[in-house]
């Protein structure tokens, strides 16, 4: 008789632990929503996490096709949470959390403007799509960035012709024709976006960039004014001290070089110059230091193959 006690003993016991371990889960929740701040739309994937600092573990979910997330499982408190979407701002909400009734709880995000809504405003897109517009530019971009001018062309170009209001996009046709080594045309659509704006200063920059390409060296001047404003490029200044050094002035020269290999350390162009910068003073081992250094930083280069004939015609 005395040993059926134990079971029954064991089975109380465990009841109680896991009641006990339930309570002290908590038994309060969180109904909520993730919505679009702009129209109560819904934003179906949003991901929530529901923090605590006093509790022992944070509580993900994911938004539904509604918008509507639901958490179990809290203690009574103050929760803090937080909702996040792509193309959307991160942001949090707190939900004073009981455990005898549900907290509702709504939480806004702002939609994240697209590149083409900061550059020509959301009105000169209305009855378009942007979406598709900005696959298109990016499309466009992708091809530029691979040297595929004619397409890169194309794109930029049919863009403009559907948004004429995207001036700042001329920059990138200019610079595509200056690729192609159309300069004259380059010129042209960086004067189309000076008529709109006339002190646009990245096409003022590009305007003195590609004169300075075709040769004219007065430019050098307008483009390390216009540069100093945008923050110069290596380029920039590579170009510059290779018109100071053009012009027999080599501690110039020494001091754009400097400058253009700072923004990017393994670019052989501007050590390259360094080390003729070396050889024209008469430093024969501070010349050999560049060329290897050349050698070492941009191995696939023209400049390396330079810097190695320049390294073995030296003492």
């Amino acid at each position: 008789m005395g040993r059926q006690w134990i079971p029954i003993v064991f089975a109380a016991t465990c009841v109680f632990a896991v009641a006990s371990a339930a309570y002290g889960q908590g038994q309060g929740r969180i109904i909520g929503a993730v919505l679009d701040d702009d129209d109560d739309a819904p934003i179906p994937g949003a991901l929530v996490r529901v923090e605590n600092p006093a509790a022992a573990r944070a509580f993900d979910a994911t938004a539904g096709e509604d918008g509507r997330f639901t958490v179990f499982g809290l203690t009574s408190g103050t929760w803090t949470v937080h909702a996040s979407a792509e193309g959307y701002t991160p942001t949090s909400a707190t939900a004073p959390v009981m455990q005898s009734v549900g907290q509702v709880v709504t939480v806004r995000l702002k939609r994240i403007p697209s590149r083409l809504e900061r550059a020509i405003g959301a009105e000169a897109l209305a009855g378009r799509d942007p979406a598709a517009l900005e696959r298109d530019l990016d499309a466009a971009d992708r091809a530029f960035n691979e040297q595929r001018w004619d397409e890169a062309l194309a794109g930029y170009t049919a863009i403009l012709d559907e948004i004429p209001a995207f001036s700042d996009l001329l920059v990138q046709v200019g610079n595509t024709y200056r690729a192609q080594g159309d300069y004259e045309a380059a010129l042209a659509a960086y004067d189309r976006l000076l008529a709109v704006e006339p002190n646009h200063e990245g096409a003022r920059a590009e305007v003195a960039r590609t004169r300075l390409a075709m040769g004219d060296l007065d430019a050098a001047a307008e483009l390390e004014s216009a540069a100093a404003g945008l923050g110069a490029s290596r380029e920039d200044l590579f170009n510059l001290g290779e018109v100071a050094f053009a012009s027999g002035d080599l501690d110039r020269a020494a001091e754009l070089y400097r400058r253009s290999s700072a923004v990017d350390p393994r670019w052989g162009k501007p050590l390259l110059k360094l080390g003729m910068v070396s050889l024209n003073r008469g430093d024969i081992e501070g010349a050999k230091e560049y060329f290897r250094l050349v050698v070492t930083g941009d191995a696939d280069s023209p400049e390396a193959s330079q810097a190695t004939s320049m390294l073995a015609a030296l003492p």
